[in-house]
């Protein structure tokens, strides 16, 4: 009887399909359907071999896991077969005309005192095209922050992660229009999904 059993099992776990480490995962496959916030809601992460539709859906997935995670992000390079993004903190600070490093780096300290400051950070995802043409494929990321993560409240204001929705943006001009301050506007809308402060209020309404 325990023979038999043994049996049973060891063809359970050879009918099992392994997929090979080296071929691309296509995101559809790990999250169907409208993936704007799913990373967040499913704690989905950046790993080798996780294939996109295109470099926009790369750009908003690595954006929702690093807003769930505290830092932000943006793309340091973009070519035709290759794209790198970055954490904010990525890079240093150039101050122009200064040649004394001790000199530069207070005055970085001094001048630079903000949610962005950057730190040299190495976390990076890297992407490549697929066997597809129009497919983007994660060839190397690395998660190594060497800085400070942001608060749930705080990271919302990050350029990269701040939204302004249509309804918000209407209200804008209309209080515009009416001669009330715009920047009451987001107090009203700022919740988890959308979150601006006054001064894209009123940058709003220059870009009219």
């Amino acid at each position: 009887m325990t023979n038999t059993l043994n049996n049973i099992e060891i063809q359970e776990i050879e009918s099992i399909n392994v997929m090979p480490m080296d071929t691309p995962i296509p995101y559809g496959e790990v999250m169907p359907g409208d993936t704007s916030n799913d990373a967040e809601e499913l704690n989905i992460q950046p790993c080798l071999g996780l294939e996109f539709e295109s470099l926009e859906k790369v750009r908003e997935f690595y954006n929702s896991f690093a807003k769930k995670n505290g830092f932000g992000i943006r793309i340091r390079s973009s070519k035709p077969k290759m794209t790198v993004l970055v954490c904010c903190c990525e890079g240093q600070h150039k101050v122009k005309g200064l040649v004394d490093k001790d000199t530069h780096d207070n005055i970085c300290q001094s001048i630079r005192k903000c949610s962005t400051l950057r730190t040299s950070c190495q976390a990076s995802p890297i992407v490549s095209r697929g066997d597809i043409a129009s497919n983007w494929v994660i060839k190397s990321f690395s998660n190594d922050h060497n800085h400070v993560m942001l608060s749930p409240k705080s990271v919302c204001y990050m350029r990269c992660h701040k939204k302004m929705s249509v309804a918000a943006q209407s209200l804008v001009e209309k209080f515009e229009e009416e001669g009330l301050l715009t920047g009451k506007v987001a107090s009203i809308f700022n919740n988890g999904d959308s979150s601006f402060s006054n001064r894209d209020c009123w940058n709003h309404i220059r870009n009219l």
